[in-house]
């Protein structure tokens, strides 16, 4: 029963490490990680309850071929073959009817009969005595478009309803074939228009700057909201709930009411903190948060007193941009007012923060097509949420809150990473017909031209903590959730880039090709028994970074600065610190011989290094390259240290430059990044 139990609920048995061998998930692991997805199982001594257990199964398992008509299921276009489950010997006979998600009115629903589709029998089930039979049922000749359909099953022992979703072969692949990109953290940029922390307007003065030089897309970090109550908990891929905007990444000076507000903002009480805030070299999150949201709460209230006037414009937009967001908006927007007083306690303040949020993200894409990009914005999918977030405190949300996921021990991390992150429960996603994962879609490919899943492997499987010492892996529906977001990659337009960074299943890896998902490569990992790699075997349909936010930048890494870092922190002994320096110091000749460049590794890092290094990346296979904005500065400080949180001050660095000073001093760097780009691209077999 146990097993059957685990079975179910997709706690896996056993894994292939990162070094290809077979490991056994520990019994009791697999017993403690059931026990947080499904407590209602087990006693307060944490021994099985037989009944319970029993029922469990039965709501897993057998009731589904109880039912002749499954409330939910999927289907891929090219063959779309629909499941029903009958008792042996029931005669397949009936109607189908089918109402197609575009044509919803009652009058375009139409008729089948079950016996003019050719069918086989696939699947067998005994409940006691009886024998369960699944049939399936080829429609391939209905031609059915892709989409959310309605169908009810008319069978002599009654009438059956379901939701039947036929889904593409593969994700959007409209973008260009090759293309080259700036990779982003959008807080680090400075400006002096800026409120000290990178925002909206930073981001569009980028994309007009940046699409001069032949930039086809800017990757940005999660811009997922965070919790306002608790600043200090600034970690973009440790979101309050992935569905909404990070407020603070708001343009004030483009918020409705701010030349009315302008002389109020230019007295002492605001411009001094201001002043510090952007000056300052890291971001100080609560007071940029304090001040930040003191402004908008001023901006809000102009609103508010002026809508009465605003017959058309805002607060027309305002309202309707509420209707919309519906029961979802309302209950973000009370989560977010918790912990505040006055005015940012009000739902409905956050509500306009999101409003001016989502038109100003919206602008940015807009800005950056109009200025020449192919794609334009790349938005990033964090792969968990805090447990305590909004996202997870929604009714019925389908989580477990009180897991935790990371990854199992390797050598990079040899007691494994434990992220703090609440996963998805399968069985709930599943049960709940995969309707927050689509929302959470949804969401994030609006305003961008193609959305990256971070840890992509979370599709298939992810690493749960059952507790400090020890966790598993739970496994996830991979062929109905690759399929779900293949649907909704093609209905808005946006491409699929998966990172899969680390130990990936085969099975996940085959499927990603098959579904023209873009997957990842990283430079620093193309190293291989003390070479670079060719560049012409990357992954196929592959991005390229050559650097990005949990690596050094390419002149901090040249330098050894992640090293010394590391050894700042605790993070490397000196007995481990000086074999890792020797190791780098080898692994910088082999980085020139590899690039053809005679140089002296003792040499500070050269931008023309770079530049060849796009060249060379760009000579080979991979379909986007990445590079890092800091690395077209030659930034030498880490984004982000992993493994770390009290050691380090991940998440909070600011780029040395402003960007006017990034326009003045690096549009001849940009100019040969683009020759490079185009010229590697002219010669190369992507």
């Amino acid at each position: 029963m146990l097993e059957k139990l685990l079975y179910l609920q997709g706690v896996g048995s056993e894994f292939i490490n990162c070094a290809g061998q077979s490991i056994a998930i520990p019994a009791p692991a697999r017993r403690a990680l059931l026990a947080q997805m499904a407590p209602q199982l087990f006693d307060g001594q944490q021994r099985l309850l037989a009944q319970p257990a029993e029922q469990q199964i039965q709501r897993l398992d057998a009731q589904q071929w109880q039912q002749p008509l499954p409330a939910w299921q999927h289907s891929e276009q090219h063959q779309p073959n629909l499941e029903i489950y009958l008792p042996e010997h029931t005669p397949v006979e009936g109607e189908l009817l089918l109402q197609l998600e575009q044509q919803p009115s009652p009058q375009s629903q139409q008729r089948f009969s079950l016996q003019q589709f050719p069918r086989h029998n696939n699947g067998e089930y005994y409940l006691g005595q009886q024998r369960y039979l699944r049939w399936q049922l080829d429609c391939t000749a209905l031609q059915l478009p892709c989409g959310y359909h309605q169908i009810q099953l008319l069978l002599p022992q009654g009438q059956f309803d379901g939701q039947w979703v036929i889904t593409p072969a593969h994700a959007y692949h409209g973008a260009p074939a090759r293309a080259w990109g700036l990779l982003l953290s959008l807080y680090t940029l400075r400006s002096d228009a800026n409120w000290g922390i990178g925002d909206f307007g930073d981001l569009r003065r980028l994309c007009r700057w940046s699409a001069k030089y032949g930039v086809d897309y800017i990757q940005l970090n999660p811009l997922h909201a965070l919790e306002p109550s608790q600043p200090q908990q600034c970690s973009p891929y440790r979101p309050s709930d992935r569905s909404f905007l990070n407020p603070l990444y708001i343009d004030i000076s483009q918020v409705s009411g701010y030349r009315a507000c302008q002389l109020q903002f230019s007295g002492r009480r605001w411009q001094q903190p201001l002043q510090q805030l952007r000056q300052a070299q890291w971001l100080d999150y609560p007071a940029i948060s304090a001040l930040k949201l003191a402004a908008l709460e001023q901006l809000y209230q102009h609103f508010c007193s002026h809508q009465l006037k605003l017959t058309s414009a805002a607060a027309q937009q305002f309202t309707a941009f509420v209707a919309a967001g519906g029961t979802a908006l309302q209950r973000f927007a009370q989560q977010q007012g918790k912990g505040l007083i006055g005015t940012q306690a009000d739902p409905q303040f956050h509500c306009f923060l999101q409003y001016v949020a989502e038109q100003q993200l919206a602008q940015c894409h807009a800005s950056a097509l109009a200025a020449g990009m192919r794609i334009g914005l790349v938005r990033d999918l964090a792969v968990g949420v805090a447990p305590d977030g909004a996202e997870t405190s929604a009714s019925q949300a389908p989580f477990c809150p009180h897991s935790s996921i990371g990854a199992p021990p390797d050598p990079f991390a040899p007691q494994g990473q434990n992220w703090g992150l609440a996963p998805f429960d399968p069985v709930a996603l599943k049960q709940q017909h995969f309707r927050h994962f689509i929302e959470l879609l949804r969401a994030n490919m609006r305003h961008c031209g193609a959305l990256r899943l971070d840890h992509i492997m979370a599709l298939n499987r992810l690493w749960w903590w059952a507790d400090p010492e020890q966790g598993g892996y739970v496994h996830y529906p991979q062929n109905t959730m690759l399929a779900l977001l293949c649907l909704e990659s093609q209905r808005h337009g946006c491409s699929v880039i998966g990172e899969d960074l680390g130990t990936v299943p085969p099975e996940l890896a085959g499927a990603l090709q098959q579904a023209q998902v873009v997957r990842n490569e990283l430079l620093y990992f193309f190293y291989q028994d003390g070479q670079f790699r060719d560049p012409n075997h990357c992954k196929s349909n592959a991005q390229m970074m050559l650097a990005n936010h949990d690596v050094a930048p390419l002149a901090g890494w040249w330098q050894g600065r992640d090293l010394q870092l590391r050894r700042e922190i605790g993070l490397l002994s000196d007995n481990e610190f000086a074999p890792a320096r020797l190791q780098r110091q080898q692994q910088k000749a082999d980085l020139l011989r590899w690039l053809g460049i005679d140089g002296d590794i003792e040499q500070p890092w050269q931008r023309q290094w770079l530049i060849q290094l796009l060249a060379t990346v760009a000579a080979g296979n991979a379909r986007f390259i990445g590079v890092q904005l800091v690395d077209v500065c030659a930034e030498t400080e880490s984004v982000n240290v992993p493994g770390t949180w009290r050691q380090y001050r991940n998440w909070q660095r600011r780029m040395t430059l402003s960007l006017a000073q990034l326009e003045q001093q690096h549009h001849h760097t940009m100019a040969a990044l683009q020759r490079a780009a185009e010229q590697g691209f002219s010669r190369g077999q992507g």
